[in-house]
């Protein structure tokens, strides 16, 4: 790699940051409240169905039901990780998800919710 290559590969990191930083101000927003959001909302017919409140009062739920019931090894525990799928099928249905988007929406919310485990430090002990 190139020096000039190195430095368009940080230009392009620092314009995500940034990108990632305004989507968090423009949605009132944290980084996971933030992610989950964007599992929620990357289909356009849920994004016009749900409606942007519902999806960011969900992404909060998400994000605070998570962090409250995740423990360090539930991506291995299978009973564990049986709590988390009934917990997010919960609040989706309670919400009005749209059925032929859940199971999509599952995986990506379940995968943000690995990444998520997987800092330490954002887990409420």
């Amino acid at each position: 790699m190139t020096n000039v290559e190195v430095i368009e590969e940080l230009i392009r990191f620092a314009y995500d940051i940034k990108k990632e930083e305004d989507a968090e101000n423009e949605l009132g927003l944290n980084r996971d409240e933030v992610a989950f959001y964007t599992a929620l909302a990357d289909n356009e017919k849920v994004n016009e169905m749900m409606g942007d409140e519902t999806l960011i009062k969900i992404a909060q739920e998400l994000t605070s039901k998570i962090r409250a019931n995740v423990s360090f090894d539930w991506t291995v525990r299978k009973e564990a990780q049986a709590a988390m799928r009934r917990l997010v099928k919960r609040l989706l249905k309670e919400h009005g998800y749209p059925p032929f988007q859940q199971k999509v929406a599952l995986e990506t919310v379940l995968r943000q919710a690995e990444l998520m485990s997987t800092n330490v430090s954002d887990l409420e002990v």
